[in-house]
């Protein structure tokens, strides 16, 4: 009897005081628990030894033989049972205990928005997510949805990084892409690739002119008083006025030289340069009048194919195409920054007389 109640004691009474002891799982638990599954083996074996010599004592028959095969069973069973059932509830405390809780360290993302790492150079869907989820907050960033990761995009996540207490990469690395997914994450990724038609049609970036006048400074650019655009300079006449061909290679390898990416050109932007061209060459330079009435219309925007526009124009002189890129638009950081800014794609340029007239594009609808 004693060897039934040591067995009892080992498998269903020790273990819940352990247990209840012990609720967090440890490696001290493990080894009573080991200790105490031997113990209780030992027992369980000493007592059916002893139950089936008192049966058989008494039953010296078959029906002795029946009734400790019975015993031995069903002790063996129970036994089996207890064992498997305490190895089972330290497994869960284990596993408890090795997995991490998250719960309260990493908020409930309902769908990474921005898939994968962009950073500067970086195109497509998740150049346009990123830079409509960052519009959100126009503190942050005041750019178009180009789907082209230029500086502009990169200042924004910079700011948006700050903001947050993230590191401030400048990339849309996993942290700055999961913080993004925790703010916005109440509409879907294809929610905000649809916004793309709220974002803003023209980059906020200054469109400039530039006269080549005699009374100017000679190689000095200054600005023209009682306009918005425009500057100044007096230079040299080449020998020869450049092609828009040559203006459009001139202007690319300017690029290249700044580590831009080279531009495509368009025949729509083109055209609407040469225009542009010719109006200068008839009338003058007009601080981007003309521009501004013509992309103010949506209509015309389309036309041309593109979102985000600007322009830069000057008159004057004959120059060679790197003359004038790099005399005459380089001269001033308005100009300089807008033929020189990354998140262009495309370009139109016209050449009519000593005008020239290059118009950029961003974008497409």
């Amino acid at each position: 009897m004693k060897y039934f109640l040591l067995w009892i004691l080992t498998m269903i009474v020790l273990p819940f005081m352990v247990n209840a002891a012990l609720p967090e799982w440890s490696t001290f638990e493990f080894i009573i628990l080991l200790a105490d599954i031997l113990l209780g083996i030992y027992a369980w074996a000493i007592f059916n030894l002893r139950l089936e010599k008192r049966i058989k004592s008494k039953l010296p028959n078959w029906r002795g033989s029946i009734m400790t095969a019975f015993t031995f069973l069903g002790t063996l069973i129970g036994g089996v049972t207890l064992v498997v059932g305490l190895l089972t509830i330290n497994y869960n405390k284990y596993v408890k205990f090795k997995t991490p809780s998250y719960t309260s360290a990493v908020p409930l993302i309902k769908e990474r928005l921005v898939i994968d790492e962009v950073k500067l150079g970086s195109t497509g869907d998740d150049v346009v997510v990123l830079q409509t989820l960052l519009y959100q907050d126009t503190e942050v960033y005041r750019g178009p949805a180009s789907g082209y990761f230029g500086e502009v995009t990169r200042q924004g996540a910079l700011k948006f990084q700050k903001k947050h207490g993230l590191d401030q990469s400048g990339i849309a690395d996993l942290p700055t892409r999961n913080k993004l997914s925790e703010i916005y994450s109440y509409q879907t990724r294809e929610y905000w690739l649809s916004m793309i038609r709220l974002m803003p049609i023209i980059a906020p970036i200054t469109q400039s002119t530039q006269n080549v006048s005699n009374n100017a400074k000679w190689g000095v650019s200054e600005r023209v008083e009682g306009t918005e655009h425009g500057w100044a300079m007096r230079v040299n006449n080449d020998s020869t006025m450049a092609t828009a061909q040559e203006i459009f290679d001139a202007l690319n390898v300017y690029r290249s030289k700044k580590g831009v990416r080279g531009l495509n050109w368009d025949g729509n932007l083109a055209s609407f340069a040469l225009e542009r061209a010719n109006f200068y060459k008839a009338n003058g330079l007009d601080d981007h009048a003309g521009f501004k009435n013509y992309i103010g219309n949506d209509d015309n925007r389309r036309k041309l194919g593109f979102r985000g526009i600007g322009e830069n124009g000057s008159i004057g002189y004959l120059m060679t195409g790197t003359h004038v890129i790099e005399w005459v638009f380089a001269s001033d950081a308005p100009h300089d920054n807008n033929q020189l800014d990354s998140d262009w794609s495309d370009v139109g340029i016209g050449v009519s007389g000593t005008g020239v007239d290059i118009i950029f594009g961003s974008t497409r609808f």
